[in-house]
């Protein structure tokens, strides 16, 4: 019988027959197929961990594990667990991870480390991130170990930065780390940026402060106190004559500044002086002295011959008859028998005076001299009568006796 002649009933009878024939085959093909999608979705290798992974067991799946009829067992699946915070690992089908080394972190599962960003820093391994730098310091490249510093004149304010600021003019930073500058202090400046250090004001200078970028020069009649920090005026009896001076000076002899922050000293007036520097006042000249200019350290004596009525006028010559010894300051008169000398400084004797002087000095000598002989001869005669004396006593003792002895005679009146 042809194909071309088989009924449709004979057809679907040869094709039960196929399948009745073939249907081992099919189960045990559709069982394999069911076994391999049970492995693929249940089971994995340790090569399977994908970076950033490893394997925590490595037992490995039968092929039939899903078919117990053809004699297979089911085995446990192969876990893969992530690297921990601070660790990774960039491979497959590892059994550990890595710690992260020094300027590199990493969260957990991760493949590779992360450097760490400028303004921080890592200097141990194996860590889950990056410490900020502290005020003071910086890093400026990713990876940093370590933070440098600012170093002097520069300085940061917050943590975590990746670059120093430079002190303004006006402050400075000795130090070399530093979240501020500090402002330079009265009496000394800083006129650039990133300065290490303040200068102390020039002579004549000051600063009033704080944070000074120049320092100003003191005005005329005053100067700078002892740290340059204000301008104090000059006192009494000193001076300054121009703005800068870097102290005030004492007044010279012959002048004088009798108020404060004087610009300059005052001559004295004529009959007025001063021997002393630094006064506030001139002192007048005595009584014949004179002197008759301004500014004089000293007053001049009035000479012999003249005479100063007024300290403020020159000399005047002494009047005829009249004597001015030296520092007159007034003229006066010889009386008696006194005259002016040539030089009219004083007075001289007269020749009346002279004659009767040399009269009482003869008549004094001769005086002395009739004194002298008179006592030589007295002396002299006293010798002389010395023995007769004796004589005398004598014979008056004798005849004081014999009147002792001798009755003396009644006298009776009338007879």
């Amino acid at each position: 019988m042809s194909k071309a002649a088989m009924s449709p009933t004979t057809t679907r009878q040869l094709a039960t027959g196929e399948i009745a024939r073939y249907r081992w085959i099919i189960a045990i093909v559709l069982v394999y197929v069911a076994s391999c999608a049970y492995s693929t979705t249940t089971t994995t290798e340790c090569s399977d961990c994908e970076p950033g992974r490893y394997c925590t067991n490595e037992t490995r799946t039968h092929l039939f594990a899903a078919a117990p009829m053809l004699g297979g067992s089911k085995n446990e699946t192969i876990t893969c667990a992530e690297c921990p915070a601070g660790q990774y690992q960039p491979k497959k089908g590892q059994t550990s991870c890595l710690d992260c080394s020094k300027g590199n972190y990493s969260g957990p599962g991760q493949p590779l480390c992360s450097r760490c960003p400028p303004g921080q820093y890592q200097d141990h391994e194996g860590k889950i991130n990056c410490t900020f730098c502290a005020p003071g310091n910086y890093s400026n490249t990713p990876g940093s170990i370590w933070c440098k510093r600012c170093g002097k004149g520069n300085y940061t304010a917050a943590e975590g930065q990746t670059r120093c600021e430079t002190c303004e003019p006006g402050y400075y930073q000795d130090k070399e780390v530093a979240k501020e500058c500090n402002p330079c202090s009265a009496g000394s400046f800083c006129e650039n940026d990133g300065c290490h250090s303040c200068t102390p004001c020039s002579s004549g200078h000051y600063a009033l402060g704080p944070a000074n970028v120049t320092c100003a020069a003191c005005p005329a009649g005053t100067a700078p106190n002892r740290d340059s920090s204000n301008c104090l005026h000059c006192g009494p009896g000193n001076y300054c004559p121009k703005p800068g001076c870097s102290q005030c000076i004492l007044c010279e002899l012959g002048k004088y500044a009798r108020t404060s922050g004087s610009t300059e000293c005052i001559y004295c007036d004529e009959g007025q002086y001063q021997d002393r520097r630094g006064q506030t006042t001139c002192k007048t000249c005595s009584l014949g002295w004179y002197a008759i200019t301004k500014g004089n350290s000293e007053c001049t004596e009035c000479p012999a011959g003249l005479f100063c009525p007024d300290p403020k006028s020159s000399p005047q010559p002494c009047p005829d008859n009249y004597y001015c010894p030296r520092g007159s300051s007034n003229y006066q008169s010889c009386g008696g028998l006194y005259r002016v000398n040539a030089e009219q400084s004083g007075c001289e004797m007269t020749t009346a005076l002279v004659a009767i002087i040399c009269v009482a000095v003869i008549l004094n000598i001769i005086i002395v001299a009739i004194v002298i002989i008179y006592s030589m001869r007295k002396w002299r005669w006293g010798r002389r009568l010395v023995p007769e004396k004796v004589k005398l006593v004598k014979r008056s003792q004798i005849s004081a006796v014999e009147r002792a002895t001798t009755p003396t005679p009644v006298m009776y009146e009338g007879l």
